[in-house]
């Protein structure tokens, strides 16, 4: 080792560029996509920067962009039309904006923002359908996390024995250069379980330094987490302190998503239920009910629509939250 060469290759402040150089950007094989310049850049021309506007990252999306950015940037938004009616207009309804708005910021990388999300929906209503495409889209900048980590009993105790605390967190490190953490599961009231409000602030208080230790570790890991958390479930989420919902977005279901003949079997019962024609009970259904389209799980993991709601989100991206 040339230690003459290392000691002038130290930055001390590299761990730091990690975050603060790749806010609003994604980073490609081929590329960066900058949201808010709206625009893209090769490598190599990213390289050609002055040293202060260089990007430092940690992670990339595993597939190439700028083929396609080009194409949209010329008009070609036939996908992106797709993408934004098949999960976004299903799923949000007149709320689609906001939620567009909220994810483009959370992609971005803007967890100084403070924001956190819920989504309640029922089954069948496209919220694991939303989690996949996302996660085939944009890879390691979207991750999966158990809710229950952030849980506990209302009305009991948790008495931690000095120096567990940080264990407990070990979750968190998974978390610390993501950029949207999804939890799919809300437990269910009856089992009286409740969000952690000190620990929920804490995790969503913006770019603060948090400490975490594996069970393998000595000492603590003192790290920034990037991630924005969005929970989705068939119950509203709890918390034990009521201000959390102060930075919270909520959002809902708009429709279900059923295959035809569980259609038909719904609107025969809607019909002896309350003695109306068959008509009628499809109208009243239609308020709520959408056929389901098999081909959807091909569909999230294609690259095409995998590369739109990348675009899509890029469009949304706004400089406040």
């Amino acid at each position: 080792v040339n230690i003459q060469t290392s000691n002038e290759c130290k930055d001390d402040d590299l761990y730091n560029k990690f975050h603060s150089t790749t806010k609003s950007k994604l980073c490609f094989d081929d590329g960066v996509l900058f949201m808010k310049e709206n625009k893209f850049m090769t490598w190599e021309e990213v390289y050609k920067l002055p040293k202060e506007e260089q990007v430092y990252s940690t992670v990339k999306i595993n597939r190439a962009y700028k083929a396609y950015y080009d194409r949209y940037v010329s008009g070609d938004d036939s996908t992106i039309s797709q993408v934004d009616r098949a999960i976004f207009e299903n799923g949000y309804g007149d709320k689609k904006d906001l939620a567009l708005q909220f994810l483009s910021r959370a992609i971005a990388g803007h967890c100084e923002d403070k924001r956190w999300a819920t989504y309640m929906g029922n089954r069948d209503c496209g919220k694991s359908i939303e989690y996949g495409l996302l996660k085939n889209a944009l890879g390691p900048y979207v991750e999966a996390f158990d809710l229950n980590n952030m849980l506990y009993i209302n009305k009991t105790e948790r008495v931690v024995a000095m120096g567990e605390v940080s264990r407990m967190l070990a979750w968190t490190l998974d978390l610390e250069f993501t950029r949207l953490a999804v939890s799919q599961e809300v437990p269910d009231p009856s089992t009286r379980k409740v969000i952690n409000g000190i620990l929920l602030k804490k995790l969503t208080g913006g770019s603060d330094a948090h400490r975490a230790r594996q069970n393998y570790d000595r000492s603590d890991t003192i790290f920034k987490m990037g991630a924005t958390l969005y929970i989705k479930g068939n119950n509203s989420v709890r918390t034990d302190t009521a201000d959390c919902m102060e930075t919270c977005v909520q959002f809902s279901s708009v429709y279900q998503f059923k295959r035809p003949a569980d259609i038909d079997h719904l609107v025969t019962q809607e019909m002896e239920r309350c003695g109306c024609t068959r008509k009628k009970a499809e109208e009243k259904l239609r308020q709520f009910l959408r056929v389901a389209d098999d081909t959807i799980g091909a569909k999230i993991e294609s690259v095409e629509w995998c590369n739109a709601v990348i675009f899509l989100l890029s469009k949304f991206y706004s400089q406040t939250h």
